[in-house]
């Protein structure tokens, strides 16, 4: 990752911003993003200011803007397309947390986790695949069960909950996204 441009923000962000970002296609169902709306919708009980934002396209960006307005979640996850460059710096930078739910070995890496991490913003993501190879489990994220939408929905309030451990975090996942990942 390019640690130069994927920076933390100069100002601590305020608020309860979960960002996920990836395709939302058809080829991309292991991708979890059924698990992560349910898990919102639990959130949503807790903390009714969260707000989900969906980076990304693909042939199934309807129906999961029709899935979110069954559970009543229109108003919450605001779907924003592709983003590049300091585009998409400034949404990891905007952000809570990023959430990779991925629910298959599919996933083998993650580079949406690197990025975050460069950006200064903790990071939850299934143990299964590659993502267990990029998160430290409580100390530079968290890493999930797949498919449970219950710890999911745990780990989420966590780090909303806990400003001082997310900030933690996400100090640990820029030294390790510098350390190991960095381009150089």
């Amino acid at each position: 990752v390019d640690t130069s441009l994927f920076v933390p923000p100069k100002k601590s962000f305020k608020g309860n911003k979960v960002l996920y970002v990836g395709k939302i296609d058809e080829t991309s169902e292991w991708k979890g993003i059924s698990y992560l709306f349910q898990a919102i919708a639990n959130v949503k009980k807790v903390l009714p200011t969260v707000e989900l934002e969906m980076i990304g396209t693909g042939n199934h960006v309807q129906k999961f803007k029709n899935y979110a307005a069954t559970l009543g979640l229109s108003k919450t996850i605001t779907f924003s397309g592709e983003q590049k460059g300091e585009s998409l710096v400034k949404k990891y930078q905007n952000s809570s947390v990023l959430v990779l739910p991925s629910v298959s070995n599919a996933e083998s890496f993650g580079m949406v986790l690197i990025e975050a991490m460069a950006s200064g913003i903790p990071v939850i993501g299934s143990s299964i695949g590659g993502i267990t190879q990029v998160i430290d489990h409580t100390i530079n994220g968290l890493l999930t069960p797949p498919k449970n939408v219950q710890k999911l929905t745990d780990s989420i309030i966590s780090i909303l909950q806990s400003p001082a451990k997310a900030k933690q975090m996400a100090k640990k996942g820029r030294e390790k996204a510098v350390e190991e990942f960095e381009w150089d």
